[in-house]
């Protein structure tokens, strides 16, 4: 059986795609730029802002524009927009690959229905076909993503798998963020909380503690979820708790961490190696 792709194979795939296509375009029209492109993500598009190498004059703009299918190149109609736009250019590329469903789509796919995981997460859906992992034999995730209404969509989606009648006895979520954070989520999640502490320095030890019991009975009745917002800082400012949920996913406790994406030229890599030996990378948007 052919492993399928999660959701960041699927996008980062259309985008390197994307990607290649405006630099063979823009090379073919001989615009000279540099080959680093920025992006950002949406759920229609995925924007791309090319660094020129040299001010364009308008006339070639609009040449480089109509080069494009209509719509792609966007031209700014404030000044600053056109001052900027001479050495800049954001060309908009349709996404092709769905980014986010309702709760009522996914959940009328059979598949999903029928599926025979313990703790199935769906990580992707596109126009034919709905990717997942089962939670209950994954290692910790990583989801990283700069944008934080991003973060916060991602995880909606994590919990619109795990908040289903069927889990409703056997799994419990904590949240370890800032307070006061998301109130109406986590009121909607109330019945599935294991504790209302939002502080890893007092959900962290809880969760030790149970693992540690578990370990020593073999055994457990329930699946904890923990989810860790800003998980690369909490990780290393909390480095010692964390490292003792190792392997903890054998015990039934899962730990889900969000971040923004991580900045490999401003950490160390061993700083890096540390957190991907805990959470594995597996969404990036």
């Amino acid at each position: 059986m052919t492993q399928q792709p999660t959701m960041r194979a699927l996008l980062q795939r259309e985008i390197a795609q994307q990607e290649r296509y405006i630099k063979e375009k823009l090379t073919s029209l001989l615009i000279p730029f540099k080959k680093s492109l920025h992006f950002r993500v949406s759920k229609a598009y995925t924007t791309f802002s090319v660094e020129l190498k040299r001010l364009v004059p308008t006339k070639e703009l609009w040449r480089i524009q109509q080069a494009f299918p209509e719509g792609y190149v966007v031209i700014s109609d404030s000044f600053l927009g056109e001052m900027t736009q001479h050495k800049f250019l954001e060309i908009r590329m349709p996404n092709q690959t769905s980014h986010f469903f309702h709760l009522q789509e996914l959940l009328s796919y059979s598949c999903f229905r029928k599926t025979k995981g313990i703790l199935p997460i769906i990580l992707g859906l596109d126009d034919s076909d709905l990717y997942s992992i089962d939670l209950a034999s994954s290692k910790h995730i990583a989801i990283e993503c700069d944008l934080p209404s991003y973060r916060y969509k991602l995880q909606q989606l994590f919990l619109h798998s795990l908040l289903t009648p069927n889990n409703h006895k056997r799994v419990q979520i904590a949240w370890i963020e800032e307070p006061n954070k998301h109130p109406e989520l986590r009121s909607r999640i109330a019945p599935f909380m294991l504790t209302e502490a939002t502080q890893a320095e007092e959900v962290l030890p809880l969760i030790v503690a149970e693992n540690e019991k578990r370990k020593a009975e073999n055994t457990f009745d329930t699946h904890w979820v923990i989810f860790v917002s800003d998980a690369y800082t909490s990780y290393h400012q909390h480095k010692d708790l964390f490292n003792a949920l190792e392997g903890c996913q054998e015990q039934g406790i899962h730990l889900i961490g969000t971040s923004e994406c991580l900045d490999k030229d401003t950490m160390t890599v061993k700083d890096i190696m540390e957190y991907n030996s805990l959470f594995t990378p597996s969404l990036w948007m």
